[in-house]
Protein backbone atom coordinates (compact mmCIF):
# COMPACT_ATOMS: atom_id res chain seq x y z
CA UNK A 1 0.00 0.00 0.00
CA UNK A 2 1.54 3.38 -1.06
CA UNK A 3 2.43 5.57 2.30
CA UNK A 4 1.31 2.97 4.43
CA UNK A 5 2.84 4.80 7.62
CA UNK A 6 0.60 8.24 6.63
CA UNK A 7 -2.30 6.62 5.93
CA UNK A 8 -2.01 4.43 9.39
CA UNK A 9 -1.32 7.19 11.15
CA UNK A 10 -4.12 9.25 9.87
CA UNK A 11 -6.11 6.20 10.79
CA UNK A 12 -4.31 6.43 14.42
CA UNK A 13 -5.05 9.85 15.21
CA UNK A 14 -8.91 9.29 13.97
CA UNK A 15 -9.35 6.91 16.97
CA UNK A 16 -7.21 8.77 19.21
CA UNK A 17 -9.97 12.23 18.55
CA UNK A 18 -12.71 9.50 19.40
CA UNK A 19 -11.62 8.59 22.08
CA UNK A 20 -10.46 11.80 23.87
CA UNK A 21 -14.37 12.98 22.65
CA UNK A 22 -15.70 9.71 23.99
CA UNK A 23 -13.91 9.74 27.67
CA UNK A 24 -15.36 12.52 30.30
CA UNK A 25 -12.38 12.01 32.56
CA UNK A 26 -9.94 10.00 31.28
CA UNK A 27 -7.33 8.65 34.00
CA UNK A 28 -3.16 10.00 33.80
CA UNK A 29 -2.51 6.22 32.20
CA UNK A 30 -5.17 6.73 29.35
CA UNK A 31 -3.74 10.14 29.24
CA UNK A 32 -0.29 9.15 28.66
CA UNK A 33 -1.22 5.91 26.06
CA UNK A 34 -3.08 8.44 24.16
CA UNK A 35 -0.30 11.20 23.78
CA UNK A 36 2.22 8.33 22.84
CA UNK A 37 -0.09 7.43 20.19
CA UNK A 38 -0.21 10.74 18.78
CA UNK A 39 3.45 10.85 19.26
CA UNK A 40 4.04 7.98 16.82
CA UNK A 41 1.34 8.32 14.38
CA UNK A 42 2.59 12.33 13.67
CA UNK A 43 6.32 10.76 13.76
CA UNK A 44 5.47 8.17 10.80
CA UNK A 45 4.19 10.38 9.00
CA UNK A 46 6.63 12.75 8.88
CA UNK A 47 9.10 10.06 7.99
CA UNK A 48 6.38 9.53 4.51
CA UNK A 49 6.64 13.10 3.84
CA UNK A 50 10.34 13.18 4.02
CA UNK A 51 10.60 10.01 2.08
CA UNK A 52 8.66 11.29 -0.32
CA UNK A 53 10.48 14.86 -0.67
CA UNK A 54 13.19 12.50 -1.59
CA UNK A 55 11.84 11.13 -4.45
CA UNK A 56 10.49 14.63 -5.56
CA UNK A 57 13.81 15.89 -5.84
CA UNK A 58 15.02 13.20 -7.90
CA UNK A 59 11.95 13.84 -10.56
CA UNK A 60 13.02 17.81 -10.23
CA UNK A 61 10.31 18.78 -8.68
CA UNK A 62 12.21 21.39 -6.33
CA UNK A 63 9.05 23.70 -5.64
CA UNK A 64 6.97 20.70 -4.41
CA UNK A 65 9.35 19.03 -2.87
CA UNK A 66 10.75 22.68 -0.93
CA UNK A 67 6.76 23.11 0.20
CA UNK A 68 6.58 19.77 1.45
CA UNK A 69 9.79 20.34 3.47
CA UNK A 70 8.14 23.74 4.89
CA UNK A 71 4.83 21.03 5.52
CA UNK A 72 6.90 18.50 7.83
CA UNK A 73 8.90 20.91 9.63
CA UNK A 74 5.03 22.25 10.68
CA UNK A 75 4.47 19.07 11.13
CA UNK A 76 6.74 18.49 13.58
CA UNK A 77 6.43 21.48 15.45
CA UNK A 78 2.87 21.29 16.76
CA UNK A 79 3.54 17.62 17.61
CA UNK A 80 4.97 18.35 20.62
CA UNK A 81 2.83 21.45 22.13
CA UNK A 82 -0.19 18.64 20.72
CA UNK A 83 1.20 15.88 22.98
CA UNK A 84 1.65 17.92 26.31
CA UNK A 85 -2.14 18.71 25.87
CA UNK A 86 -3.16 15.98 25.91
CA UNK A 87 -1.12 14.10 28.51
CA UNK A 88 -2.11 16.84 30.32
CA UNK A 89 -6.00 15.95 30.18
CA UNK A 90 -6.70 19.73 28.52
CA UNK A 91 -10.03 20.27 27.45
CA UNK A 92 -8.59 23.00 25.07
CA UNK A 93 -5.41 23.57 22.73
CA UNK A 94 -2.77 25.78 23.73
CA UNK A 95 -1.78 28.79 22.75
CA UNK A 96 1.28 27.40 20.90
CA UNK A 97 -0.64 24.28 19.86
CA UNK A 98 -3.10 26.55 17.81
CA UNK A 99 -0.75 28.45 16.44
CA UNK A 100 1.13 25.43 15.07
CA UNK A 101 -1.69 23.58 13.84
CA UNK A 102 -2.68 27.15 11.50
CA UNK A 103 1.18 26.90 10.41
CA UNK A 104 0.07 23.27 9.27
CA UNK A 105 -2.64 24.04 7.75
CA UNK A 106 -0.67 27.23 5.53
CA UNK A 107 2.07 24.49 4.98
CA UNK A 108 -0.73 21.84 3.63
CA UNK A 109 -2.83 24.74 1.10
CA UNK A 110 0.93 25.91 -0.52
CA UNK A 111 1.87 21.86 -1.13
CA UNK A 112 -1.37 20.85 -2.14
CA UNK A 113 -3.54 23.92 -3.01
CA UNK A 114 -6.20 22.38 -1.01
CA UNK A 115 -7.36 23.48 3.12
CA UNK A 116 -7.06 20.63 5.84
CA UNK A 117 -8.94 22.01 8.55
CA UNK A 118 -12.74 22.21 9.06
CA UNK A 119 -13.62 24.79 11.71
CA UNK A 120 -12.32 26.85 14.15
CA UNK A 121 -12.94 24.69 17.38
CA UNK A 122 -10.16 24.75 19.99
CA UNK A 123 -11.29 21.51 21.32
CA UNK A 124 -8.22 18.70 21.87
CA UNK A 125 -10.37 16.26 20.13
CA UNK A 126 -10.77 18.75 16.88
CA UNK A 127 -7.23 19.60 16.64
CA UNK A 128 -6.24 15.51 16.57
CA UNK A 129 -8.96 15.33 14.12
CA UNK A 130 -7.29 18.14 12.29
CA UNK A 131 -4.18 17.10 12.13
CA UNK A 132 -5.34 13.72 11.44
CA UNK A 133 -7.41 15.30 7.96
CA UNK A 134 -4.28 17.40 7.04
CA UNK A 135 -2.12 14.20 6.96
CA UNK A 136 -4.63 12.85 5.00
CA UNK A 137 -4.57 15.08 2.14
CA UNK A 138 -1.07 14.95 1.99
CA UNK A 139 -1.34 11.33 1.73
CA UNK A 140 -3.61 11.79 -1.17
CA UNK A 141 -1.71 14.53 -3.17
CA UNK A 142 1.35 12.53 -2.71
CA UNK A 143 -0.04 9.63 -4.15
CA UNK A 144 -1.15 11.50 -7.15
CA UNK A 145 2.07 13.36 -7.27
CA UNK A 146 4.75 10.59 -6.75
CA UNK A 147 2.77 7.78 -8.35
CA UNK A 148 1.98 3.90 -6.20
CA UNK A 149 5.43 3.19 -4.49
CA UNK A 150 6.05 -0.17 -4.16
CA UNK A 151 8.99 -2.04 -2.91
CA UNK A 152 10.61 -5.48 -3.15
CA UNK A 153 13.21 -6.46 -1.15
CA UNK A 154 15.63 -3.26 -0.87
CA UNK A 155 13.92 -1.62 -4.02
CA UNK A 156 11.64 0.97 -4.42
CA UNK A 157 9.92 1.78 -7.27
CA UNK A 158 6.50 3.51 -8.70
CA UNK A 159 4.02 3.14 -11.77
CA UNK A 160 6.35 5.75 -13.68
CA UNK A 161 9.20 3.78 -13.13
CA UNK A 162 10.84 2.34 -16.70
CA UNK A 163 9.89 -1.63 -15.86
CA UNK A 164 13.50 -2.53 -17.37
CA UNK A 165 15.00 -0.77 -14.58
CA UNK A 166 12.90 -2.23 -12.05
CA UNK A 167 14.17 -5.25 -13.01
CA UNK A 168 17.76 -4.36 -13.06
CA UNK A 169 17.35 -3.39 -9.36
CA UNK A 170 15.65 -6.59 -8.49
CA UNK A 171 18.47 -8.61 -10.11
CA UNK A 172 20.90 -6.69 -7.96
CA UNK A 173 18.92 -6.91 -4.30
CA UNK A 174 19.10 -10.70 -5.19
CA UNK A 175 22.61 -10.62 -5.88
CA UNK A 176 22.96 -8.94 -2.65
CA UNK A 177 21.51 -11.30 -0.86
CA UNK A 178 23.37 -13.89 -2.09
CA UNK A 179 26.74 -12.48 -1.23
CA UNK A 180 25.68 -11.48 2.52
CA UNK A 181 24.99 -15.24 2.77
CA UNK A 182 28.23 -16.31 1.91
CA UNK A 183 29.45 -13.76 4.56
CA UNK A 184 31.29 -11.04 1.46
CA UNK A 185 29.53 -8.12 3.18
CA UNK A 186 30.31 -6.47 6.34
CA UNK A 187 26.59 -6.33 8.26
CA UNK A 188 26.78 -2.52 8.83
CA UNK A 189 27.13 -2.08 4.56
CA UNK A 190 24.33 -4.55 4.27
CA UNK A 191 21.99 -3.17 5.99
CA UNK A 192 22.44 0.23 4.44
CA UNK A 193 22.08 -0.89 0.99
CA UNK A 194 18.98 0.44 -0.98
CA UNK A 195 17.85 0.86 -4.40
CA UNK A 196 15.50 3.82 -5.99
CA UNK A 197 14.27 3.53 -9.60
CA UNK A 198 13.05 7.10 -10.74
CA UNK A 199 11.26 6.98 -13.78
CA UNK A 200 14.39 6.05 -16.26
CA UNK A 201 17.17 6.12 -13.53
CA UNK A 202 18.42 4.08 -11.03
CA UNK A 203 19.74 4.97 -7.60
CA UNK A 204 21.77 2.41 -5.52
CA UNK A 205 23.38 2.95 -2.10
CA UNK A 206 26.08 0.15 -2.48
CA UNK A 207 27.83 0.75 1.37
CA UNK A 208 27.32 2.38 4.70
CA UNK A 209 30.33 5.07 3.94
CA UNK A 210 28.44 8.70 2.58
CA UNK A 211 28.00 8.88 -0.87
CA UNK A 212 28.71 5.40 -1.83
CA UNK A 213 26.54 4.80 -4.52
CA UNK A 214 26.07 4.10 -8.23
CA UNK A 215 23.79 5.66 -10.61
CA UNK A 216 22.29 4.13 -13.76
CA UNK A 217 20.73 6.73 -16.25
CA UNK A 218 19.03 4.56 -18.95
CA UNK A 219 17.91 8.04 -20.66
CA UNK A 220 21.40 8.71 -21.40
CA UNK A 221 23.32 5.41 -20.96
CA UNK A 222 25.35 6.27 -18.67
CA UNK A 223 26.71 4.45 -15.33
CA UNK A 224 28.45 6.46 -12.53
CA UNK A 225 30.18 5.06 -9.29
CA UNK A 226 31.37 7.15 -6.63
CA UNK A 227 34.23 5.98 -4.66
CA UNK A 228 37.39 7.57 -3.86
CA UNK A 229 39.31 3.63 -3.26
CA UNK A 230 41.34 3.64 -6.81
CA UNK A 231 42.04 0.01 -6.40
CA UNK A 232 38.07 -0.77 -5.82
CA UNK A 233 37.51 1.31 -8.88
CA UNK A 234 39.59 -0.12 -11.25
CA UNK A 235 37.94 -3.77 -10.29
CA UNK A 236 34.47 -2.02 -10.61
CA UNK A 237 35.65 -0.83 -14.37
CA UNK A 238 36.80 -3.93 -15.48
CA UNK A 239 33.85 -5.80 -14.29
CA UNK A 240 31.40 -3.09 -16.19
CA UNK A 241 33.33 -3.40 -19.44
CA UNK A 242 32.87 -7.18 -18.61
CA UNK A 243 28.77 -6.69 -19.45
CA UNK A 244 29.58 -4.08 -22.40
CA UNK A 245 30.09 -0.83 -21.28
CA UNK A 246 32.82 1.62 -22.15
CA UNK A 247 34.30 2.91 -18.41
CA UNK A 248 36.75 5.39 -17.76
CA UNK A 249 38.48 5.26 -13.97
CA UNK A 250 38.95 8.61 -12.59
CA UNK A 251 41.95 8.69 -10.07
CA UNK A 252 41.06 10.39 -6.74
CA UNK A 253 42.44 14.01 -7.02
CA UNK A 254 42.02 17.52 -8.28
CA UNK A 255 40.63 17.53 -12.04
CA UNK A 256 42.14 20.41 -14.34
CA UNK A 257 39.31 22.30 -13.27
CA UNK A 258 40.27 22.46 -9.90
CA UNK A 259 37.59 20.25 -8.73
CA UNK A 260 38.07 16.39 -6.83
CA UNK A 261 36.86 13.75 -8.57
CA UNK A 262 36.72 10.00 -8.20
CA UNK A 263 35.01 7.13 -9.04
CA UNK A 264 34.08 5.54 -12.38
CA UNK A 265 31.99 6.92 -15.71
CA UNK A 266 30.72 4.68 -17.96
CA UNK A 267 28.93 4.69 -21.38
CA UNK A 268 26.96 2.39 -23.52
CA UNK A 269 24.35 1.32 -21.13
CA UNK A 270 21.16 0.08 -22.58
CA UNK A 271 18.28 -2.41 -22.01
CA UNK A 272 19.82 -4.93 -22.84
CA UNK A 273 22.93 -4.89 -20.23
CA UNK A 274 21.53 -2.63 -17.42
CA UNK A 275 20.46 -5.68 -15.61
CA UNK A 276 23.89 -7.15 -16.10
CA UNK A 277 25.03 -3.73 -15.00
CA UNK A 278 23.00 -3.26 -12.10
CA UNK A 279 24.10 -6.62 -10.53
CA UNK A 280 28.18 -5.40 -11.22
CA UNK A 281 27.51 -3.27 -8.27
CA UNK A 282 26.66 -6.26 -6.27
CA UNK A 283 30.74 -6.42 -6.12
CA UNK A 284 31.16 -2.92 -4.89
CA UNK A 285 29.51 -3.41 -1.15
CA UNK A 286 32.31 -4.58 1.41
CA UNK A 287 34.97 -4.79 -1.40
CA UNK A 288 37.55 -2.89 0.72
CA UNK A 289 37.16 -5.02 3.74
CA UNK A 290 37.70 -7.82 1.55
CA UNK A 291 40.50 -6.40 -0.41
CA UNK A 292 42.20 -5.66 3.22
CA UNK A 293 41.69 -9.54 4.57
CA UNK A 294 41.11 -11.59 1.62
CA UNK A 295 41.39 -14.45 3.56
CA UNK A 296 39.19 -13.41 6.47
CA UNK A 297 36.26 -13.03 4.25
CA UNK A 298 37.00 -15.50 0.53
CA UNK A 299 38.25 -17.98 3.20
CA UNK A 300 41.07 -19.35 0.69
CA UNK A 301 43.62 -18.41 -0.80
CA UNK A 302 47.55 -18.64 0.30
CA UNK A 303 48.39 -17.80 4.06
CA UNK A 304 51.05 -14.81 2.82
CA UNK A 305 48.03 -13.16 0.94
CA UNK A 306 47.23 -10.27 3.19
CA UNK A 307 50.70 -9.24 3.21
CA UNK A 308 51.84 -9.72 -0.23
CA UNK A 309 51.60 -7.06 -3.20
CA UNK A 310 48.65 -4.89 -3.58
CA UNK A 311 48.53 -5.86 -7.55
CA UNK A 312 48.22 -9.72 -6.02
CA UNK A 313 45.35 -9.00 -3.92
CA UNK A 314 43.48 -6.58 -6.38
CA UNK A 315 43.83 -9.45 -9.27
CA UNK A 316 42.45 -12.21 -6.27
CA UNK A 317 39.46 -9.81 -5.45
CA UNK A 318 39.18 -9.27 -9.33
CA UNK A 319 38.87 -13.17 -10.19
CA UNK A 320 36.54 -14.14 -7.31
CA UNK A 321 33.91 -11.95 -7.44
CA UNK A 322 33.78 -12.23 -10.85
CA UNK A 323 32.97 -15.57 -10.41
CA UNK A 324 30.65 -15.06 -7.53
CA UNK A 325 28.47 -12.04 -9.81
CA UNK A 326 28.04 -15.28 -12.49
CA UNK A 327 28.43 -12.76 -15.54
Amino acid sequence: MPYKKALESEKTLREVATELQLKKNPTQDELANLSDGVKIAITEAIVDINEDTFRLEEQEDFETSRNLILLAQAVSHVKGPLVGDIKEGKKEISKFTDLFLQAVEVRVKEATGKSCRFGVSKSVASAVNDISSCIHRVAEFLQDKVGEVETSGKCTFDDKSDPKLVEACKAWDKKTFELRGQSLYTEEDYNELKGRVIKDKLQLRVGSSPGHATHYDLHEGKVNYYDSDDAVNNIMGDLWKEVGLDCKKNPYGPSSAGETTFGVDCTGLNKDNVAKAAVVAAAATSMDYRFASPIGYWKKGPEELSAVMKDVREDFERKNIKDKLEL
